[in-house]
């Protein structure tokens, strides 16, 4: 769609130039023939300068029935270049509920840091693996879209955890234990 806007853009400044000649318009030409290029190298730039680094929030690989895990994703933008788009897409297992939104799109300006964090909570028993699944910058334009999870391990970004059934204590002296000990 935006590539579709840019060129009807493109041709319509164009003709303007074209019918009018004016000095200001052939700028504005200028400018818009030369911002995908610029577009595309701020991209590049942005994904060099883009710091991952992804912790959960479960100490064992085990969470009973009704419990919660979480996720924190910490990004860090190391350059002076704005990062206008970052597309990060979390794993949502079958077994899994997300408590918020598992595709979060976040900005990033210059030198700053954000901590993206994502909790599930645990619907059914079985084998579940949370974590990250892509991580993409876009340019400002919506022209071009750089994968930032080729470039981490993916060991690190997905962790399995067991859901287990949830654990109940019973008391010793229970009519249940007592009347189950005459059999």
């Amino acid at each position: 769609m935006s590539y579709i806007v840019y060129l009807f853009m493109l041709i319509g400044m164009f003709l303007y130039t074209y019918i009018f000649g004016d000095e200001t318009s052939m700028l504005m030409l200028y400018m818009l023939i030369f911002s995908p290029i610029l577009s595309l190298i701020l991209s590049i730039v942005s994904l060099r300068s883009l710091e991952i680094s992804i912790d959960e929030k479960v100490h064992a690989s085990q969470v009973e029935k009704g419990g919660v895990v979480g996720i924190s994703l910490f990004l860090r933008n190391k350059s002076l270049i704005p990062i206008s788009l970052i597309d990060i897409s979390f794993i949502v297992p079958e077994n899994l509920f997300p408590l918020d939104n598992p595709n979060p799109i976040v900005s990033l300006g210059p030198y700053k840091t954000q901590i993206i964090n994502l909790e599930y909570r645990a619907k059914y028993r079985g084998i579940a693996e949370i974590g990250v699944k892509d991580i993409k910058i876009r340019d400002f334009l919506g022209f071009f879209r750089f994968s930032v999870s080729k470039r981490q391990n993916k060991v690190e970004g997905a962790r399995e955890i067991t859901v287990l059934n949830k654990i109940s204590q019973l008391k010793m002296n229970s009519a249940f234990l007592l009347d189950s000990a005459q059999f």
